[in-house]
């Protein structure tokens, strides 16, 4: 009797096939699991592996095979369930061919195998939808980064990938002839059942609870999926209401363990006035890792020399997370985003931000991007800035010349962007009033294009180039207002939204991917000659969510009913707060500093990394015990329930 039709000494053709399938996925998706966690350590041994899966596991997990072999159970229990439920579903429910069942769903788990191994290889990652979201955008409107992402051992990998299911389906065809083995069958069978029951039966829970924030008994498919859709704890619509008050001496419990200061501490004193209402224009320099953008104080850019020349300075500046999107969140609103998803995918919100707070008293609020708007796939930017205060949103309309080369089209895009941030400054001035203007340039995103002859130069080289256009441009600015004799009428600031971010961009420069100064240290200027006859330079460190505070302070604005998590960046008691650097979906290693001490935390490791102070700043002698602990990690989680409060607070007005 033939093989697949039942009977004597064979299997159920169903029970066969699902058996086949069940092995043909469990053995990439294990491969594929141990080298998520295996770039998840500096140590890429196997030894390093088993300490990954140890500390993963919690107290009292062995570090050895049997351990590491207890910890992938989740995926062999996990397949289990999903395989036979995809045939029922598939093949009985819907009454699909069996073969486009198995192909069709062998082919959607290695593309998402394909799309994760990505992820982890250029950001230590699963892939989520933020992520997705950016890499198709990007890719599509700039195909030249493609060639320095996908490189041929990538390639090879997922030939091998594509191959796979053709040879399933060709195993499975061959077993519907009459000549096939049925002990083959039963063998796989008995193996797949082997394997769930070894799973099963070992001591301890086989899978972690849903909403558990251990991840020893949750396989890879599970981790997978609450990746993709953004299921997290941090649920803004969960969260019980918090006042202002309550929400702020929270925040400051967490940015301040050591206790704040009742009074600010001024730096430098400002003349009252002096503190007026005036013209501001942001600007957010794309990919700009200070670095290799060493703009303050040097002549080789005249345009940001002259801006440090009368107005705040700083080295020691950080973003709040390397993506643009939550960049300008932190930004504008001035206070952290919330971990998980954007604040926007639950709905409408309002902030106490630069364009909320400057819109309430008469400011014309334009949001410029040299880009576009929506550039993101699955981020919902335009109604988010909307949200955040903006009134009016442009973006670019040049489009390429004939014969023009790339680089060119997007330097003209970005001299269109710094015209039309005059325009809306000198127009607001024709009208009786002021405006406030976010622009965010794109000439700097990776990979870091050059004009034709200069392509072939290292990409240092070519960031220094675009670092320069974007010179040229300040400087032009800068003309406009002093032609219009606005110059002691303006606030600018020029800051970067965020460093490197991406395994590519790190390799291209010669450096080591790891979070430090590379992916979150930005350069930052406020140019304001009406307020500031010399330079100010910061000896702390400082972050986007100080900017909104610091602009308020110096255009006389009070912040004592407002709800922000940054201060001006004028105030000493910065050098005792905590600044916190999170990645949000895009790596999951986030990063503080407290005292200069830099501080990260591998949440999938679990690996604690302390770095000296690179500031010397003396510190309170329990800084550094209390460093040495958990305390790192709890003060992180403690920091994004305070973030994703904050959240809910802004959801609910």
């Amino acid at each position: 009797m033939r093989a697949g039709k039942g009977g004597s000494g064979t299997l159920p053709a169903a029970i066969g096939a699902i058996g086949w399938w069940y092995l043909f996925l469990l053995i990439p998706t294990v491969a594929f699991h141990a080298h998520f966690l295996r770039v998840g350590v500096r140590d890429n041994t196997f030894g390093g592996l088993l300490d990954a899966v140890a500390r993963r596991g919690g107290a009292g997990w062995p570090r050895s095979a049997a351990g590491l072999l207890r910890f992938f159970r989740a995926d062999a229990v996990e397949l289990a369930i999903l395989v036979p439920a995809a045939y029922l579903v598939g093949h009985v429910l819907l009454r699909l061919p069996r073969a486009w069942v198995i192909g069709g769903g062998t082919c959607i788990a290695l593309l998402l195998l394909a799309a994760n191994y990505l992820a982890t290889v250029e950001v230590r990652s699963l892939i989520t939808t933020e992520l997705l979201g950016e890499s198709v955008s990007w890719a599509t409107g700039h195909p030249d980064v493609l060639g320095r992402v996908v490189t041929p051992r990538k390639l090879a990998l997922f030939l091998v990938l594509g191959l796979w299911p053709v040879g399933l389906l060709l195993l499975l065809r061959r077993r519907d002839r009459p000549r096939w083995p049925p002990a083959l069958d039963r063998g796989a069978v008995a193996l797949s059942a082997t394997l769930v029951g070894a799973a099963l039966l070992a001591p301890g829970p086989v899978l972690a609870p849903f909403g558990s924030e251990s991840t020893a008994g949750r396989g890879y498919w599970v981790q997978t999926a609450l990746a993709l859709w953004n299921i997290d704890r941090h649920d803004a619509q969960k969260v019980q209401p918090e006042s202002r008050g309550q929400l702020l001496a929270r925040y400051r419990a967490v940015a301040y363990p050591g206790g704040r200061a009742p009074t600010a501490e001024p730096l430098v004193r400002l003349a009252a006035a002096d503190l007026v209402p005036r013209h501001i224009v942001v600007i957010a320099l794309e990919t700009a890792p200070r670095k290799y953008y060493p703009i303050i104080d040097n002549p080789a850019f005249p345009g940001f020399l002259r801006m440090g020349r009368h107005g705040i300075v700083s080295e020691h500046h950080y973003t709040n997370g390397p993506f643009t999107t939550r960049a300008i969140y932190g930004i504008a609103s001035g206070t952290y985003p919330k971990p998980g998803r954007f604040i926007v995918d639950y709905g409408d919100f309002s902030t106490d931000g630069i364009a909320a707070t400057f819109g309430h008293r008469g400011y014309e609020t334009t949001f410029i991007d040299s880009y576009r708007i929506e550039w993101d796939v699955g981020v919902q930017n335009r109604r988010e800035l909307i949200d955040l205060g903006f009134t009016r949103l442009l973006e670019a309309s040049v489009r390429r010349a004939r014969g023009e080369s790339y680089f060119g089209l997007l330097a003209d895009r970005e001299h269109q962007a710094f015209e039309r941030a005059a325009g809306c400054v000198l127009g607001a001035q024709a009208h009786g009033r002021k405006a406030l203007v976010l622009l965010a340039t794109a000439l700097g995103h990776f990979g870091w294009p050059a004009p034709p002859d200069r392509r072939g130069r290292p990409a240092a080289e070519r960031i220094g180039g675009i670092a320069h256009v974007l010179d040229g441009e300040i400087a032009g600015l800068l003309d406009a207002f002093d032609r219009a004799g606005l110059r002691d009428s303006v606030i600018v600031v020029a800051v970067g939204d965020h460093g490197l971010r991406y395994l590519a961009e790190f390799q291209a420069v010669g450096e080591p991917m790891r979070p430090g100064d590379l992916a979150f240290n930005v350069p930052f200027l406020l140019y304001a000659p009406g307020i500031f006859r010399t330079q100010v330079r910061l000896p702390y460190i400082t972050s986007h969510i100080d900017i909104a505070p610091t602009l308020f302070q110096l255009t006389g604005i009070a912040t004592d009913s407002l709800l922000l998590h940054g201060e001006s960046m004028l105030d000493r008691r910065l050098q005792d707060r905590v600044t916190f650097m999170l990645n949000a979906q895009l790596s999951p290693v986030d990063a503080f500093d407290w005292y200069g001490r830099f501080v990260t935390v591998d949440h999938l490791s679990g690996q604690v990394t302390v770095e000296p102070p690179a500031l010397g700043v003396a510190a309170p002698a329990t800084v550094d015990r209390r460093l040495a602990g958990a305390f790192s990690a709890a003060l992180l989680q403690q920091a994004g329930d305070a973030f994703t409060a904050t959240a809910a607070y802004f959801l609910r007005r």
